[in-house]
């Protein structure tokens, strides 16, 4: 942390004395208080302003630019020192300062709490009520306790002077400065912009402070000179400038909130951006946890860094059976493997023993186990989003450490997720950015989130047909009484999705095994047409020990006997709940057609198993040539 060295004393200064027991010489006394005080000058309650210390003993200069905004109740104050950037945030409403050190890496953070007993409270004027920044002339140490006592400041007649060969008005006054064990004696001079001048100001403002006295520093007698040149005085501060820097920890910060919650289900859309290579990506995601399916869709190696390719590759994983459908979306064919024979996912989760299963939600979001510290707001794409940043292990590349930053769209943003009961009972919020550095780099990896839907999963979205090239399937078609069109069309997707994952229940199979299903209308009735595929291969790599699949006999039966025995029930949307929640009866016939699959679909991704896990680390998701970061977006 830098040395308190702004309107302050501890700058590097020259010793002329050092007694036993040193004392102060009587620089100056305190003016009495029936001298006639000045009418004092008025800042703006908001403003930024560069600032240069010179010690005139050491011949060292410092610059600083101060950040004051009495609307936000902060103080940021950005200094250059003998080579190096600092930052002090003064955060008066928590009670703490945060000082940035830059010199490694990204940099180091320190929260210093209870600014009435911090050295750095005295630079900017110390804290008025226990809780705010002082008023700017306080800051400027012109108004405020003079340090003789519990006495104010007392100036002497306003006269006129001149700084930097400009006309000013001026200000004197004696002041005693203590803090941190030293003190000082000081005869301080402040001088102020004349009305004859033009200036770009509005109003009259600071242009230098001079004090000239003697300190006492670490038990030396010290002379001290110092001017302080005020330039670029502005009325207002940038929106941004109070975001503490990105990719580093505050531990201990005070006013923390809790990680947002973390959801079973979530799709979203993501622009992912590595300013390591230089290259942006983009990919769509769907977690289920609850059904343990998850689906990506992303470009095409040869894509990467252009438009080209979107939604060229497609995976599907079905943790529940161990299989993942790698669908090459532009030359139509589908390879089924078992999820450990494929590319890691940032969804996969293997065990101890070699089996694989779907990450927890708190998993997804790294927020099992791992401290997170929030860090306030920032803007994003033009929203005001809470931040939260942690250091954590990446679950796909456990020897990788990272820091990690989410970001959060407030609860009260409004999206078409707000009809959605799921989302709002479970009080999720919206993310809209994560942000990746590996150790200590300084530049990170970001993915940008979009059309973030907490709705279930909506049908079509998932699609095994051209999985099954040469296997059996049979083709149905049945009817619902009482399904009016003008009733199935409102929200028909959400409605398909529910009667997929009914009808594979009725067949003791996974829902991903009901195809192509087809809604038209007769009167008031709804006819179905859908196709029940053949069992997939077996796989031994789901953690839960499953028997085999059912074979498409077994599940026709199972389909067969619960349609005849009117016992299959399927929702459909109720204008009274405005949900998919209305059971009506499926009727007890059904036209069943037996076919045998004939597709000319290569069943070859182009790419063998070993090869695909080689380009693993440059194609899903972000890459990262310099070694391990391989798959963990997403987002890991």
């Amino acid at each position: 942390m830098l040395p308190t060295v702004l309107f302050s004393l501890a700058l590097v200064s020259c010793t002329v004395g050092q007694a036993q027991v040193p004392t102060l010489p009587p620089v100056c006394q305190e003016y009495s208080s029936a001298t006639n005080t000045p009418p004092l000058l008025k800042l703006s309650n908001d403003f930024t302003v560069d600032v240069e210390t010179v010690s005139v003993e050491t011949g060292r200069v410092t610059n600083m630019i101060m950040y004051y905004s009495q609307s936000q109740n902060m103080i940021r104050l950005n200094i250059y020192d003998a080579g190096q950037k600092n930052d002090l945030y003064f955060y008066f409403a928590d009670n703490e300062i945060l000082s940035f050190d830059y010199t490694v890496g990204r940099g180091t953070c320190t929260v210093l709490s209870d600014l009435k007993n911090q050295p750095d409270t005295f630079i900017v004027g110390g804290i008025k009520d226990g809780k705010n920044a002082q008023v700017p002339m306080t800051v400027l140490h012109l108004t405020g306790q003079s340090g003789f006592g519990t006495n104010d400041i007392v100036l002497s007649q306003q006269s006129t002077g001149t700084a930097r060969g400009m006309d000013t008005i001026t200000f004197n006054s004696c002041q005693k400065w203590q803090f941190g064990g030293q003190s000082a004696v000081l005869n301080v001079t402040h001088h102020f912009s004349y009305k004859t001048w033009q200036r770009p100001d509005t109003g009259s403002v600071p242009i230098m402070i001079e004090i000239v006295g003697s300190a006492l520093l670490h038990k030396d007698l010290t002379t001290i000179h110092h001017y302080y040149n005020f330039f670029n005085w502005k009325e207002s501060v940038e929106p941004f400038v109070f975001e503490t820097p990105s990719g580093i920890i505050c531990q201990g910060r005070a006013g923390d909130r809790p990680f947002p919650a973390s959801p079973s289900y979530i799709k979203f859309a993501g622009e992912v951006i590595d300013r390591n290579q230089g290259y942006v990506r983009y990919v769509e995601e769907l977690y289920d946890s609850d059904d343990d399916i998850v689906v990506m869709r992303m470009q095409g190696m040869q894509d990467i860094g252009t438009t080209g390719g979107m939604n060229h590759f497609t995976y599907i994983r079905d943790y529940d059976s161990g299989l993942s459908y790698r669908i090459d979306n532009q030359m139509q064919y589908c390879t089924v493997l078992n999820i450990t024979d494929d590319i890691t996912l940032p969804f996969d989760f293997i065990t101890s023993n070699g089996k694989v299963k779907i990450l927890t939600p708190n998993q997804f979001f790294y927020n099992d186990g791992t401290k997170y510290n929030y860090l306030g707001t920032r803007n994003v794409r033009g929203m005001t989003a809470d931040v939260w940043v942690a250091k954590t292990t990446l679950l796909t590349a456990p020897d990788q450490e990272a820091v990690i930053e989410w970001y959060f769209a407030p609860p009260d943003v409004k999206s078409w997720n707000d009809g959605n009961e799921y989302y709002k009972n479970g009080h999720f919020r919206i993310p809209v950015r994560f942000r990746a550095w590996l150790s200590n780099n300084t530049e990170s990896m970001d993915m940008n989130i979009y059309h973030v839907d907490y709705t279930n999963i909506m049908y079509g979205t998932i699609n095994v047909r051209n999985c099954y090239p040469d296997k059996n399937s049979n083709y149905y078609q049945i009817i619902i009484d009482g399904a009016k069109e003008s009733v199935m069309q409102t929200n028909l997707d959400m409605f398909k999705w529910n009667a997929v994952v009914s009808l594979s229940k009725a067949a003791g199979v996974r829902m991903i095994r009901i195809a192509d299903l087809q809604v038209y209308y007769e009167q008031n009735d709804a006819i179905l047409e859908f196709e029940l595929l053949d069992a997939p291969p077996y796989s031994g790599d789901s953690s839960v020990q499953l028997p085999p699949p059912i074979d498409l006999d077994t599940a026709a039966y199972n389909l067969e006997n619960t349609i005849a025995n009117g016992t299959l029930m399927i929702n459909v949307y109720d204008p009274n709940t405005n949900q998919i929640s209305k059971p009506l009866p499926v009727r007890k016939t059904a036209k069943i057609v037996p076919s045998t699959g004939n597709s000319n679909s290569n069943s070859d991704s182009g790419y063998s198993p070993g090869s695909m896990a080689g380009l693993g680390i440059a194609m899903v998701i972000i890459g990262g040539a310099g070694g391990g970061i391989g798959a963990y977006f997403l987002i890991k």
